[in-house]
């Protein structure tokens, strides 16, 4: 070849940075040349003393999409050093040609800081190119074929049907009426839409195919969700107990992840029918059915319960991640030996509110019973309510656990506060964890009983023959409310010893605490990215590579003080370059966490709401799907062709009776 015409020798010749904005369009729109080269290599068997030769390999440019070459040269080079890197080096300036040992030499060049530096400086520049032809994309998309009229008419009548079911499923409104006068809310609706539709042709719809549309429907929100789960690196699940109006047994499950925008998202995946078997292998039996298609046994990461899910209480030590930092029970079990983290809904914190509200309006609220229940304005629930609670309030072991509760959580606040709010200073979570362990410590004794315990009988007199305690001494007495005291502060302090006792193994969630990365670039946190390669090397193993990605990100301005997230979201069109970095922050953004469960689940939320307005039989499966997904919903109405992909699925149905494919 030409020199002259060998874009590897311009580059030798002339740094790219020396090159014309039109000429540098012209080299990125050309490529990496990857012309087969004539090299080869004599290798000798030293036992036999026989030799072969090693030819060049063509399949080395498919597996390292940075590898060049100079056919004049008859060399290999690095397409992004050799563009952007102004250090000498063999695969920026010099070439390489040692084919013997070239798959060594390919996998230390792939990790190097200098190659990651010059990746990333390449898709940047190759952001600004030209794009051609964009606008011709949407036009492209056009009809190609004349329209069928009945076809057409029969598509636009059923995307009525499809909108009046979404109206009225989330909503959560019936579907059906209860007399020949009440035809129920889905036929008045979609007769309204037809009527006040501009078609030439009014179609009567005898009997709208609404059941089968709700299920296209929740197949194909379905669909989606198992696409996004099966392109997510890792995810943890949520089981919660959602019992409904029927006093039915069942679960709800939510699953946790990080979409392919980098997005951290939660996804419904629906009620199930647990009331047969509440045993912990039933649960599994569950779990692992419908999580087996997700690969669970290598991408689940964590899973969380809500406290009343005791039932749940099993076995299953799978996934990929040693035992959690706040397990209190397991919710799977199978033949896999390593652990993952597992979280219990603890509810503390709206708890605490209302039993300091108890305490600190005490006298206030006995008087509002107090009016109720004297009030001739009061109906009679109302009346039986305000008894209830009075009674509570003038009963001395409500009141002497109120007192105590109080105390208790005024500590736990503070801890709850913290975690909720640095949940990345791994090291100021188990700082606060010891002081809060410390305090309470500190309380159980016998003189800060007999605080709890007289500020209670201030509060209520202890009947000592309504109690049951006729003929005892009130030192007698006070002994056995003493006893209860010290139960309490021992469950408490076993709690927290339980709940916590993995934090250690969790050091690393500090490399993604962006808040310190400006220091972390002067000084790299060795003793917390050993932690992670002690607990966490079945997941990690380029940890050369990692260190490399870290650092770079550390250096950078734009990734300092912002929430992980948004980092995440930067990153996510770098993630062909910071691999394990962003491997790392989807672990640590997946991982379920008090933030996560206490409050923090938005899907959680609409599971809950969902529960609470629902109250007809037709709360299926796909009605909650579409109810509690809503914002999913909207997303694919927005950016795909929902509409029509409803229709098709619906038309590929056997059963159908109405023309709905286009005749070519």
């Amino acid at each position: 070849m030409n020199p002259a015409t060998d874009i590897v020798c311009n580059l030798l010749e002339r740094p790219f940075y020396r090159w014309k904005d039109e000429d540098k369009k012209k080299v990125l729109l050309q490529g990496r040349p990857t012309a087969v080269l004539s090299i080869f290599a004599r290798k000798e068997i030293k036992k036999s003393g026989k030799s072969y030769n090693v030819n060049f390999k063509s399949a080395w440019f498919t597996n390292y999409k940075w590898l060049c070459s100079s056919q004049t040269l008859q060399k290999l080079y690095c397409w992004p050093c050799l563009l952007f890197s102004n250090k000498q080096s063999i695969w920026s300036k010099d070439g390489f040609v040692d084919i013997l040992n070239i798959t060594r030499a390919l996998h230390k060049h792939t990790d190097s800081a200098e190659h990651l530096k010059c990746e990333l400086i390449l898709k940047t520049f190759e952001k600004n190119k030209n794009i051609i032809a964009d606008g011709l994309k949407e036009n492209a998309r056009l009809y190609k074929l004349q329209f069928n009229e009945n076809v057409r008419l029969n598509r636009v009548v059923l995307t009525m049907v499809i909108d009046a079911v979404l109206y009225l499923a989330k909503q959560e409104l019936g579907f059906c009426g209860t007399d020949s006068v009440n035809q129920g809310n889905f036929k008045e609706l979609l007769e309204l839409l037809v009527l006040r539709s501009p078609l030439e042709t009014r179609m009567e719809i005898q009997k709208p195919p609404k059941m089968e549309i709700m299920g296209c429907i929740s197949d194909y929100m379905n669909e989606y969700i198992k696409k996004e789960v099966n392109e997510a690196l890792f995810f943890s699940i949520q089981v919660d107990d959602t019992t409904d109006i029927t006093q039915t047994s069942q679960c709800s499950l939510i699953i946790r992840f990080v979409n392919s925008e980098g997005l951290i998202v939660e996804r419904f995946l629906g009620f199930h029918d647990i009331s047969a078997d509440r045993t912990s292998e039933a649960l599994y039996t569950m779990l692992d059915r419908i999580l087996n298609q997700f690969d669970y046994q290598n991408k689940l990461i964590g899973q969380s319960y809500d406290v009343s899910n005791i039932f749940c209480k099993s076995q299953w030590n799978s996934g990929i991640f040693p035992s959690g930092q706040q397990k209190r029970c397991h919710g799977l079990s199978s033949t896999y030996a390593r652990r993952i983290p597992t979280v219990v809904e603890p509810g503390w914190c709206s708890n605490s509110k209302l039993v300091y509200t108890i305490v600190q309006e005490w006298d206030k609220l006995k008087e509002v019973f107090e009016f109720i229940i004297t009030s001739e304005d009061s109906d009679q629930k109302s009346i039986q309510l305000a008894r209830g609670f009075l009674n509570d309030m003038n009963d001395f072991d409500f009141t002497f656990l109120v007192v105590i509760f109080n105390d208790i959580f005024i500590t736990t606040d503070i801890l709850y506060d913290v975690l909720q709010k640095n949940s990345l200073d791994i090291n100021l979570c188990v700082y606060q964890i010891k002081q809060t362990r410390g305090i309470l410590s500190k309380k159980r004794n016998d003189d800060f009983f007999e605080t709890i315990f007289n500020k209670a009988s201030r509060m209520t007199e202890l009947d000592i023959t309504k109690r049951g305690y006729t003929g005892l001494s009130n030192k007698d007495v006070s002994t056995r409310y003493k006893a209860l005291f010290y139960e309490i502060f021992d469950h408490i302090l076993m709690e927290i010893d339980v709940r916590f006792q993995d934090c250690e193994k969790l050091k690393f969630v500090c490399l993604a605490d962006t808040s310190k990365f400006e220091q972390y670039s002067s000084c790299f946190p060795s003793d917390v990215f050993e932690n992670l390669e002690q607990f966490y090397g079945n997941i990690f193993t380029k940890y050369s590579r990692l260190k490399n990605e870290l650092c770079l990100l550390y250096s950078d301005e734009r990734y300092r003080n912002i929430p992980l997230q948004e980092l995440l979201k930067k990153l996510n069109e770098y993630k062909d370059i910071f691999t394990e970095a962003y491997k790392l922050f989807c672990v640590i953004l997946t991982i379920p966490s008090s933030a996560s469960v206490e409050g923090g689940s938005s899907c959680l939320k609409r599971v809950k709401t969902y529960l609470k307005n629902t109250i007809s039989q037709e709360s299926l499966l796909y009605l909650a799907t579409i109810s509690i997904e809503k914002e999913l919903l909207l997303e694919l109405k927005k950016n795909h062709p929902f509409y029509e992909d409803i229709i098709d699925k619906f038309a590929s149905l056997e059963d159908r009776k109405i023309d709905l494919v286009y005749k070519i």
